[in-house]
Formats: C-alpha cells, sequence, structure tokens
C-alpha cells in the first residue's frame, strides 16, 4: 500500500516537474511516423494520390510497468484544384492519456497545403493551425508534504504548501513546413523540414510563463525501385526541442505481390532504430503490413534496448496505423498506339 501511494506520488511530482520547467521533452509522436503523416509536416497534406483520405493511428506504450499511455490520432485532408493549380486542406484530432489517466493531452489542428510540379521536381509548403488543451486528473493524489505522521500514510486532505497549478489550460499552436521531391533514376528523393510551435505558446499549470521551444524536424526519404516486384524505402528523420533529440533511421521494404485471396498488391515489412544521439539507444522499431487497392494497414512493435528494458523486459510499444484513400478524378495521361495513315 505504501509503495503504490508513494509511486502516485512520484508520479505527480514528476510529471510536474516535466511539464512546467524549460520544457525538454519531445511532443507526441508515433513510431509509425510516414504512416501519422500530417503529424509528421504539414506540407504531408495532401501529399498521395487521390482525391481525398483518413488516416487513423493508435499506440499502446509500456504496459507492463502499469497502467500504459495510449495515443489516438485522427486525421482527414482532400484536394482541390483551381486553375491547374494543386491545394490541400485537411485536419487532425489527437488524443493522448498517461498512466491512470494523470496527464491528458488532446489538441485539433486545421492545415494546408500547396503543391507545385514542375517536370520531375515537386515542391510544397504547408501550414498548421489550432487549438491545445491539457488536463491534469490530480484527484486523490497526494504531495510529499502531505505525508500524515499519525497514520503513516499520505492524506491529500492535509494541507500543502506547494505552488497552486491550473487543471486545464488551452493554448493556440501554429506549424509550417516545406518539402522538396524528384526523380533520379531509379531514386526518387524527397527531403521535408518542418517547424513547430512558431508561435512560442505559453504552457504552464502554474501561474508563470513557460513558452514552449520550437521544435525543428528534418525528413529525408529515397523510394529505390530495384525491380518490377521490389522497392526500398530507406527514411531518416532528425528532431529537436532545446535539448531534447529524437533520431530515426532505417527502412522499409515493399514487395509486389502475386494474385492472392486477400487482394493485397504490396505487402511490406521494415525495422528502424530510435536514439537521441548523444544517450543510449532507445528502441528498435519492427514494422509490417499490407497494401490494397485503397487501404493500407500496418502493425509495429517497439522493442526496447535502454536502461527501461529492466523494468519492461524489452517491451515498448504496439502501434497500428490505417490509412484509406479514395480514388482520384485527375485524369491520367496514357498513350494508345496507332498506325499512322
Amino acid at each position: 500500500m505504501y509503495i503504490k501511494t508513494y509511486y502516485k506520488v512520484l508520479c505527480l511530482v514528476l510529471g510536474l516537474s516535466a511539464l512546467t520547467s524549460i520544457g525538454y521533452a519531445q511532443d507526441l509522436h508515433f513510431s509509425q511516423f510516414q504512416h501519422a503523416a500530417v503529424l509528421l509536416s504539414p506540407t504531408e497534406t495532401g501529399n498521395y494520390f487521390g482525391d481525398w483520405r483518413v488516416i487513423n493511428n493508435y499506440r499502446n506504450q509500456w504496459a507492463k510497468i502499469g497502467r500504459p499511455i495510449t495515443t489516438a490520432a485522427v486525421a482527414f485532408d482532400r484536394q482541390i484544384y483551381f486553375n491547374n493549380q494543386k491545394f490541400s486542406f485537411g485536419g487532425q484530432y489527437v488524443y493522448d492519456e498517461g498512466g491512470d489517466y494523470l496527464l491528458v493531452h488532446q489538441k485539433f489542428l486545421l492545415a494546408a497545403a500547396y503543391h507545385q510540379t514542375v517536370g520531375h521536381n515537386t515542391f510544397r509548403i504547408g501550414v498548421q493551425g489550432g487549438v491545445v488543451q491539457k488536463r491534469l486528473n490530480s484527484g486523490g493524489y497526494s504531495l510529499p508534504d502531505q505525508w500524515d505522521q499519525q497514520t503513516g500514510r499520505f492524506n491529500s486532505n492535509l494541507p500543502t504548501g506547494e505552488q497552486l497549478y491550473r487543471r486545464i489550460i488551452y493554448y493556440p499552436d501554429f506549424n509550417i513546413g516545406a518539402s522538396y521531391r524528384t526523380k533520379i533514376w531509379k531514386l526518387k528523393p524527397e527531403a521535408t523540414l518542418s517547424l513547430f510551435h512558431i508561435n512560442r505558446p505559453n504552457e504552464s499549470f502554474f501561474y508563470e510563463e513557460n513558452k514552449l521551444k520550437i521544435r525543428k524536424a528534418i525528413f529525408i526519404r529515397s523510394l529505390i525501385k530495384i525491380n518490377k516486384q521490389w522497392t526500398l524505402d530507406p527514411q531518416f528523420l532528425y528532431m529537436w526541442q532545446n535539448k531534447s533529440i529524437d533520431f530515426v533511421i532505417g527502412s522499409y521494404a515493399n514487395y509486389r505481390l502475386s494474385s492472392n485471396f486477400l487482394k493485397a498488391q504490396y505487402a511490406f515489412a521494415g525495422i528502424s532504430l530510435r536514439n537521441s544521439l548523444i544517450r543510449n539507444w532507445d528502441a528498435f522499431i519492427f514494422t509490417g503490413g499490407l497494401q490494397f487497392n485503397r487501404l493500407r494497414a500496418a502493425i509495429s512493435y517497439d522493442v526496447t534496448v535502454s536502461q527501461l528494458r529492466l523494468a519492461n523486459s524489452y517491451s515498448g510499444a504496439v502501434e497500428v496505423a490505417l490509412i484509406y484513400t479514395g480514388f482520384s478524378s485527375v485524369l491520367g495521361k496514357r498513350a494508345i498506339p496507332c498506325n499512322r495513315l
């Protein structure tokens, strides 16, 4: 009983400290970042072949060391063509809750992007903006100075000298990004630069100023066609926010399937490594899935290799992604051979 109570108190203190200090922690993220496109960059809005798209992501993390941290996201975007110019608009909703619902994080963002293709070169710029809500469910939890000497337990009804704090905060949030893609022989390299929290919102549960630092993200990938059946998709993601660094590198392999009862067109699998460059490795990420005509389904598992493995026995997070893309109303170019008279 004492250990459980102490654990809850420790979680509350650490959570408040992390949220109200200088903000070194990273934002919400998915291991399958390429399948959570509009969270990765505003320029991913409309970056697909089709008129519209729905994305759903779910992540369950660290279930072996207490109530798991869960994150869910849903996004929708669609294309709009005006005078032969391509624009894309969409929105996303993200919900994240910590263990025992101590911290609940929600955000709703709208996005817009412009796409311009010249020959084999495609340029994209995008913006996002919306509102973020964070809520502390701290009822029933005790602070260190609420230890009752008579009962030998923590008592949340005792007075505390800790600074007062708000249970719910709201703040606006804005992001921008730019991307470039080209085609070089059998390569299709693409590079994206994104800036998050460009308005430096104030994020503090205490009645003080704690402005978020701007998070920078660089994403590089390149489809490599090996033959008619195999393609490789190496990917590199580097994000940093103040002193917090997130570095992911890995690759996917895509295999074109022959006719099958599932009517799947491709099977894909990949492995990535996530670390912070300046500290120990964090996790290996194993991903697999199927690509159907309009539906893409993927599942991944994080194998923890950091010191946390001693507590969770190498288990990390399970993640599922479903992406459905509508048909394209854009007429494609097709050459029909015929003999000249």
